[in-house]
């Protein structure tokens, strides 16, 4: 007796089965990562029900490091395993290693140029065509910023034309502030400045008028 059709098959091979499944990994995206032990390899459920393989030929050997992850041979692979930045790791376990597979490794990137500390946060992607849209996964955005560094020295620091001064260097075009104070602990601002041409020369034109005084360079 032939086998009767199920309605909405017809002319479609059938799923692939899975041989011994062992382990389960869920990424953010919804995609389920599929430990297949006995048929070694990696399978993958997409958020819409669709399988495919992502590592291993169906070999139980161990080669292919470096290579396409699905011409890898794995040996009876046992779990599987992801990051935050979606790498797969595979328990391989009669390998007895744990292999690592660039899962988005070359998908396209998005670059973002003139980005400061108040463009940190939490960011998706919508693509939208006419039968729908759908939303990536949320990526978070850190921006991290080195301060510029601020010297005060050089072989102008002292006394010159009966005034006290030091070199400030910087890169160009960064504002500065020069401080004064008798007690280290109460400061009061000299100058603001931006420099031009590195070092620029501050120099304090009241310093007779204190018995002694500290200064420091800073960010405004």
């Amino acid at each position: 007796m032939a086998p009767t059709a199920i309605p909405g098959t017809t002319g479609r091979p059938p799923p692939p089965a899975l041989a011994g499944p062992t382990g389960l990994a869920l990424y953010a995206s919804g995609s389920l990562f599929i430990a297949d032990y006995n048929n070694q390899r990696i399978r993958q459920v997409d958020p819409r029900g669709l399988i495919a393989t992502v590592a291993g030929n169906g070999s139980s050997t161990f080669a292919g490091d470096g290579g396409p992850a699905t011409s890898a041979g794995l040996n009876y692979p046992a779990g599987a395993g992801l990051d935050a930045s979606g790498n797969l790791y595979i328990a391989d376990n009669n390998n007895n290693r744990i292999r690592k597979v660039l899962l988005y490794a070359g998908y396209p990137t998005l670059t973002l140029s003139n980005v400061s500390t108040n463009n940190a946060g939490n960011y998706t992607v919508v693509i939208t065509s006419p039968y729908g849209s759908v939303t990536s996964a949320v990526a978070a955005l850190n921006v991290g910023v080195t301060e510029p560094q601020i010297i005060a020295r050089g072989a102008s620091f002292g006394f010159l034309t009966n005034r006290f001064g030091f070199n400030v260097s910087a890169p160009a075009g960064q504002a500065f502030v020069v401080d004064g104070s008798t007690d280290l602990v109460n400061w009061t601002p000299l100058c603001t400045n931006t420099v031009v041409v590195n070092p620029c020369y501050f120099c304090d034109t009241n310093w007779a008028n204190f018995a002694w005084r500290f200064y420091r360079a800073r960010l405004p």
